[in-house]
């Protein structure tokens, strides 16, 4: 009881006026002088809580800068009573704490729960704070973002793995594909006033950032975002899309799902990006539950921090098709762990800066071939659009190996890749992602008049995709099309201003620059 007696001390001497409160005197807690404690102090003493006790302590450790302890306490409270001033201190430890997406939700919850308190305005100060963040007018968590942290280590340090796990089905040919702990936080950029798209609520921002803090806790915070309002600075992109697929495609099980997408962006092995859409419609063209947006959302940042496969048992949160798991099962848990426990073969780190063992590359040339061969079976037995397109893809990749002595036109990986893309094409003709993937295919032939036609297909179905603008003016380059290459390569400025000194544009900038020459 001793410290309720000190919070009924306190009670004494705090005197509210004008819009805010003073503390004039507390044995306690003099050296804080915010106004918004106060509140905290005179809300706490109030009828004696039952969640006091947890509060008294949370507040001390909050005045002694811990809080990361402190938020545990505020937690704990909060779980006791909806108090406003509850949330908005836990909503303040966690912005101290860089844990932004939690704050957000903190404050907001503020809002709704008291909108007219001053725990509420005080919430209104904090959210302007993270508004400066996302326009990058708060210089101390900004200058943080994306920098790499040498002496932070790169790998997960946490709870114990224990128990199964599915990584082998949620690796890229057996490669690595994550983040690095090392460079944090991750920019998220989410979209929230999206133009054309039927059925879009506010409701579905809160639930893809509830969404996003479910990861948080499985990796014990050792990786954290930030939001942002720049598309093309984050490292995360959420946007939104009437439906995926509009014929409709089956994963490997064979069951129907167009709820959402996630684009992985490698370059140079180096990741670049992950390009996440969901959808505000299901195959049957009924509206997208807020529940269902947030299950989805779930589902496809577990693929957006790395797992690039899905997971083989229904109860998971990474199966290809259950909207009614909403949380990341233990095996869920342990897989990204695992992920993040392993030295990665690809992540967001310049790839020099990564350490190669000479023994790697045996073994995911055998992963990767052993992930053909599953991939072919699939293809052959389900025959749907996106398994075509998948055994395309990896004829591809398996192509880009071959020596100059071996590449021709008449190698059956050629042969095989511009089949399968064909096939994908032929189920799905509106999906941009085959007609891309054949582009591709054909520029690796030298066939740029054919992959100019493929990329210009696919802008006419996603006309906001900036890399197709960037192939584009590639395909136009080699073409000797000089001035339709530049004006392709401006729009792709245009969506994508950041990239202007990029080694793609300084490559396409070059060739026309050679045409230029050879015919002044």
């Amino acid at each position: 009881m001793q410290k309720i007696a000190s919070l009924l001390q306190c009670k004494k001497v705090l005197q509210p006026f004008g819009q805010s409160l003073a503390l004039r005197s507390c044995r306690t807690y003099r050296h804080l002088i915010p106004h918004y404690l106060a509140l905290g102090l005179l809300l706490a003493c109030a009828g004696l809580p039952a969640w006091a006790d947890s509060f008294d302590m949370g507040l001390k450790l909050y005045a002694e800068r811990h809080y990361d302890t402190a938020a545990r306490y505020f937690l704990e409270a909060a779980k006791r009573s909806d108090s406003p001033i509850l949330h908005y201190y836990l909503a303040d430890s966690y912005l101290k704490l860089d844990r932004f997406s939690e704050a957000q939700a903190e404050y907001q919850k503020v809002l709704a729960i008291a909108p007219n308190s001053q725990a509420a305005r005080l919430s209104q100060v904090g959210l302007q704070e993270l508004r400066n963040i996302l326009n990058g007018t708060h210089p101390k968590h900004w200058a943080q973002a994306g920098q790499v942290l040498s002496d932070k280590p790169d790998r997960y340090q946490g709870s114990p793995i224990e128990g199964d796990n599915y990584l082998d089905l949620v690796t890229e040919g057996g490669k690595i594909v994550r983040w690095s702990l090392k460079k944090q936080p991750l920019k998220v950029f989410i979209e929230t006033s999206p133009r054309g798209i039927r059925n879009f609520q506010p409701a579905y921002i809160s639930r893809v950032r509830q969404a996003l803090d479910v990861w948080t806790a499985v990796l014990d915070h050792q990786i954290s975002f930030m939001p942002t309002s720049n598309k093309e600075q984050a490292d995360l992109r959420v946007t939104w899309v009437n439906g995926i697929d509009t014929r409709g495609h089956q994963d490997e099980s064979g069951t129907d799902y167009t709820a959402g997408l996630t684009l992985p962006k490698v370059s140079n092995s180096q990741l670049q990006g992950m390009d996440i859409r969901l959808a505000t419609f299901d195959i049957q063209g009924h509206p997208q539950s807020s529940e269902t947006i947030y299950a989805v959302a779930v589902h496809e940042f577990g693929h957006g921090l790395g797992l690039l496969g899905h997971s083989d048992n229904p109860k998971d949160i990474m199966y290809a098709q259950n909207e009614s798991v909403v949380m990341p099962t233990k095996r869920d848990r342990n897989t990204l762990r695992q992920l993040y426990s392993k030295a990665a073969d690809v992540d967001n780190l310049p790839p020099d800066s990564r350490v190669v063992d000479p023994n790697r590359q045996a073994a995911l040339d055998k992963k990767a071939e052993q992930d053909l061969q599953r991939l072919e079976k699939l293809a052959n037995e389900k025959g749907s659009a996106l398994n075509w397109l998948n055994l395309g893809v990896a004829y591809y990749q398996k192509s880009k190996n071959l020596s100059a002595d071996q590449a021709s036109q008449n190698h059956p990986l050629y042969i095989k890749a511009l089949e399968a893309t064909s096939k994908a094409i032929l189920l799905e003709p509106n999906n941009a992602l085959g007609y891309h993937k054949r582009s591709l295919v054909y520029q690796e032939l030298g066939e740029y008049s054919h992959a100019l036609e493929d990329i210009q297909h696919a802008s006419q179905i996603e006309p906001h995709e900036a890399e197709f603008y960037m192939l584009q003016a590639w395909y136009l380059a080699n073409l000797g099309q000089n001035g339709q290459a530049r004006n392709a390569l401006n729009t792709f400025l245009i969506y994508q201003p950041s990239a202007a000194h990029s080694q793609d544009v300084a490559r396409i900038q070059a060739r026309i620059q050679q045409n230029t020459t050879r015919n002044p």
